[in-house]
């Protein structure tokens, strides 16, 4: 797919899910929509939901971190993850995070560094 960056609030807590040995941390960001027609800003009928996935520290970062109704920004590489369900294929997108963090316009916040490894 392609590179992908969205803005938006958390729609719920992130979770925290095991897939084998690694843990994977899903977010579901709503991101609202508008246009502009001239000098007015037209909101959108609803919000577009991004299904986000972070792995290893992004992912325990962000666990640890964010919680629903915060404003993010997320930056990622979208994929399809579309699965054969009872009522046929579904279809999904899901954006693979490689930056999550506080949109900084809607809020302040206290940063504290993860121990930096002997091996970086």
């Amino acid at each position: 797919m392609g590179n992908r960056y969205v803005t938006g609030r958390l729609a719920a807590d992130p979770e925290e899910q095991a897939a084998g040995s690694i843990q994977i941390v899903k977010l579901t960001v709503l991101e609202n929509t508008y246009e502009r027609r001239g000098d007015d800003r037209i909101e959108g009928a609803a919000p577009i939901a991004h299904n986000v996935e972070a792995k290893f520290t992004l992912g325990a970062n962000a666990a640890a971190t964010l919680r629903k109704g915060d404003a993010v920004i997320v930056v990622g590489i979208e994929r399809d993850a579309s699965f054969e369900g009872r009522d046929g294929l579904v279809y999904r997108r899901v954006i693979d995070a490689t930056h999550i963090g506080a949109d900084l316009s809607h809020a302040t916040a206290q940063i504290t560094r993860n121990p930096r490894r002997d091996d970086q």
